[in-house]
């Protein structure tokens, strides 16, 4: 039987080190169901993170997956609440 649980992590790190924990959380059994949040005000270092992935080919792709990953059902919150720095 699962226990969904609800993980926050504060001050995101690496793109790698963030998809290993949410790998690691999928694989376990029983948090089927559990929700992942990671929390930074920041938006240009979420961008960042998308731009030093080897999966990312260009700026305007790192561009569209932070854009879809906002979008996306339940990141309202994070989207109204990270900004890119004023001298963006």
């Amino acid at each position: 039987m699962s226990t969904p649980v609800k993980v926050s992590v504060i001050g995101v790190g690496s793109a790698q080190s963030s998809l290993r924990l949410v790998r690691d959380l999928c694989m376990t059994d029983g948090l089927t169901g559990s929700q992942v949040s990671f929390k930074t005000g920041n938006r240009s270092m979420v961008l960042w993170d998308a731009l030093n992935s080897h999966r990312t080919h260009s700026y305007d792709q790192a561009v569209d997956v932070l854009d879809d990953m906002l979008a996306m059902d339940g990141s309202r919150e994070m989207a109204e609440q990270s900004k890119f720095p004023a001298n963006w």
